[in-house]
């Protein structure tokens, strides 16, 4: 996390904040700002969140810690994704969260589970 910080601390000299910003909230929709937070919940990596959740888009790895980022520490880009997130439709919502992938405890609770074929 400390790497993380450090890494946008650094890009943000280069950079206006301001620029960041707005460069956000023109690509990031909605589902997607839900997909990542459901991702980053399940799988609690951003590495793995990259390599498997489906955005609307496509983003880098860097622009995915870059959000993650502004997410959880830019009050006003959390405020305005987290409001957005809330105006969804429900079957949106639901759509987004049942296309998450499975955490590793469900991959190893379904993994270890016993089930048999029945004949019919």
């Amino acid at each position: 996390d400390q790497k993380l910080k450090k890494m946008f601390r650094d890009k943000r000299k280069r950079r206006g904040r301001k620029e960041d910003l707005v460069k956000d909230l023109g690509r990031w929709k909605p589902t997607d700002d839900l997909a990542l937070i459901t991702g980053v919940e399940q799988l609690k990596d951003l590495v793995l969140v990259f390599k498997g959740v489906k955005f609307s888009c496509h983003f880098t790895l860097p622009e995915i810690q870059e959000r993650w980022y502004n997410l959880m520490y830019e009050p006003v880009v959390s405020q305005l994704a987290l409001q957005a997130i809330q105006n969804m439709k429900p079957e949106l919502v639901y759509k987004v969260k049942s296309q998450a992938p499975f955490s590793k405890e469900e991959e190893d609770a379904i993994c270890g589970a016993d089930i048999k074929a029945t004949d019919s």
